[in-house]
């Protein structure tokens, strides 16, 4: 560090043309989700791999771009003491990485239930020191799990957090040790030519699925933000094009608050926003955007769940809604995304009044591409919507009276930046009832064979009179599917049956059999009857979302009360683990019920 950088000062742009009053913006006072109440952080976490040492103008440079926790800094091996003092010095909470040499010198591994408790012991007592990253890109293994298990029983106010889990519904059943789930998703550079809407879509994608799953499973989401390749061996190509564009950095920051993020850690921060000759052109970015969240619209969304995301034009992720006549937000200027907030409190009694609206412009471009300026966003709300109060930087509110006109014209955002609308709203259309029903969960054990060669059909494994007598058992209950349970390394087609006698209780006007998720691609069949579809070609998602999706249909035609049936399960997987993971349920109910209401009734009653 050459000590010749220089802070910069955030600006309002265009502030005098701005109409309309501008004031100071009141203190927030949001308070963390449920779930991270009980944790020694109780603010909007903006941190970073790859970030700082113990150099006390490295870590004042950091702080100064907006990031109040270091994710990466602090292992064994090195001195923990005066890293935690400058930290501490600076006002930087610290997330211990665990990933030690055992003793120094050792081959570097995930820290074991007794290292753990050492470097509690150590260092759990430190005033900066919020918790402890105790695996990353993993499934949750028994050591993981009694690592947290570990920290919820005798340290419940740190935290365990695994900073990338590509098996979320494994997690959320240990969601009280474990309750963030992080997924690393990066278009932006791992699709580096690819068109930009592409990386976008597939950005907002990730987003979504995992918004949907910490809502379903109280859970909380932070979103990562790529920023780099951490070398330039990995992708050969030269360092300038390593780094993302400051409208893609704004663009991730923004739009994962949108999706109800409570924190974001970046990958990563040095070489990428700085180095040893200062920060780079991409820190200022950053800083804008961290600060941003950070003082303003951060410490407003703690404790919000987004309940659905507004997407202009025809560049329509999976789950996006679209704006309407009738709809919450009736226009928006195209390539904009618009993301409703609303109190966790509001969200449990499915009352979901929200008061913050998150805006992005959803414009990026590559690095080696010119930044387009600043432009105007426009939105037009239902009514019901009174006021909306637009948060400046720096802590300035500007109102805007619903009154006059339901259309407002907000104050000019960069490419890929955003802005944060408080609401005072009167009627919404948001609030929904509580799904009423009777839930039976399948028999955990089915028969499973292989299938290489695709000639299950041709032989009619799905016929009630075939015997699978010879079949492997497997289960659905442990977390992962066919690969853990005998068959690893196998990718293909399998088959799953199971003879089942339906309840003769679930005598209902509708019976879903509902498939929490499969991965990867799905064929359902009941007693010889192909009767259901769950594939790429039908949801239009590809394996990489498909494998997590839940999904459902009225089984009412083909299932009877109190009459057995044979169910089978024809599943194609290209890659990692494969086949049913997580239970299967029958859900009977007088009324018509969507995915999201099933998967709600099922989580009530078998909670």
């Amino acid at each position: 560090m050459n000590g010749k950088w220089k802070l910069r000062l955030l600006a309002i742009p265009a502030m005098l043309s701005l109409t309309g009053a501008i004031a100071a913006a009141p203190p927030p006072t949001s308070q963390p989700l449920e779930c991270m109440q009980r944790f020694k952080l109780k603010e909007f976490m903006i941190g970073s791999w790859w970030s700082v040492s113990g150099d006390e103008e490295a870590v004042q440079l950091y702080r100064d771009c907006g990031f109040n926790v270091d994710l990466q800094s602090c292992r064994y091996e090195l001195r923990k003491d005066d890293q935690l003092r400058v930290a501490e010095k600076y006002g930087l909470k610290v997330m211990i990485d665990t990933i030690v040499a055992w003793p120094p010198g050792e081959k570097a591994h995930w820290a074991m239930l007794d290292e753990l408790k050492w470097l509690d012991k150590q260092y759990g007592d430190h005033p900066a020191v919020i918790g402890f990253l105790i695996n990353d890109n993993c499934n949750i293994d028994l050591r993981t799990q009694a690592v947290a298990k570990y920290l919820l029983e005798n340290a419940p106010e740190l935290m365990a957090w695994v900073s990338m889990n590509p098996n979320p519904i494994a997690q959320a059943k240990i969601a009280e040790a474990l309750p963030i789930i992080t997924s690393q998703n990066y278009p932006f550079l791992y699709d580096f030519g690819g068109p930009e809407p592409q990386k976008r879509i597939a950005f907002c994608n990730s987003l979504e699925r995992d918004r949907d799953h910490v809502n379903r499973h109280n859970m909380c989401m932070w979103s990562f933000v790529n920023t780099a390749f951490p070398s330039s061996l990995e992708i050969g190509q030269k360092e300038e094009t390593q780094r993302v564009s400051a409208s893609q950095t704004r663009f991730q920051v923004h739009a994962s608050v949108a999706y109800g993020a409570q924190g974001i850690p970046y990958f990563m921060y040095w070489h990428a926003l700085a180095n040893d000759a200062g920060p780079t052109d991409l820190y200022w970015a950053a800083q804008e955007s961290n600060r941003y969240v950070g003082a303003v619209a951060g410490p407003r969304v703690l404790g919000h769940r987004s309940i659905g995301v507004f997407h202009s034009g025809s560049e329509q992720p999976a789950g996006a809604w679209t704006p309407g006549p009738g709809e919450f937000v009736e226009s928006m200027t195209e390539g904009v995304l618009a993301g409703v907030l609303v109190p966790e409190k509001e969200f449990v009694t499915r009352q979901n009044k929200p008061d913050c609206l998150m805006v992005v412009d959803k414009r990026t471009v590559k690095s080696n591409e010119k930044e387009p300026g600043p432009r105007r966003i426009q939105i037009r709300f239902r009514p019901g919507v009174e006021r909306v109060e637009e948060m400046l930087p720096n802590s300035l509110v500007r109102t805007h009276d619903l009154a006059k006109s339901r259309e407002i014209s907000l104050a000019p955002l960069k490419a890929g930046g955003g802005v944060l609308l408080y609401l005072e709203v009167k009627e919404h259309g948001f609030a929904t009832e509580e799904p009423v029903g009777s839930v039976w969960t399948l028999p955990h054990v089915w028969k499973f064979a292989k299938d290489p060669d695709d000639a299950g059909v041709s032989r009619k494994w799905f016929e009630p009179s075939f015997s699978d007598a010879n079949w492997a058992d497997v289960r659905d209950n442990v977390g992962f599917g066919w690969e853990g349970q005998g068959f690893p390394g196998y990718t293909g087609f399998g088959w799953y049956r199971q003879k089942i006698q339906v309840p003769a209780d679930l005598n209902r006007k509708h019976l879903y059999l509902v498939f929490e998720a499969v991965d990867e691609e799905t064929w359902v069949y009941i007693d010889g009857e192909a009767v259901f579809e769950h594939t790429c070609k039908t949801t239009k998602l590809p394996p990489a979302q498909i494998w997590s999706k839940p999904f459902a249909f009225d089984a009412r035609s083909w299932l009877e009360p109190g009459k057995e049936s044979v169910l089978a399960v024809r599943v194609f997987n290209v890659s990692a683990q494969g086949g049913i993971y997580v239970p299967v349920h029958l859900v009977a109910t007088d009324k018509e019920l969507n995915d999201e209401q099933l998967l709600d009734l099922i989580q009530l009653e078998t909670q």
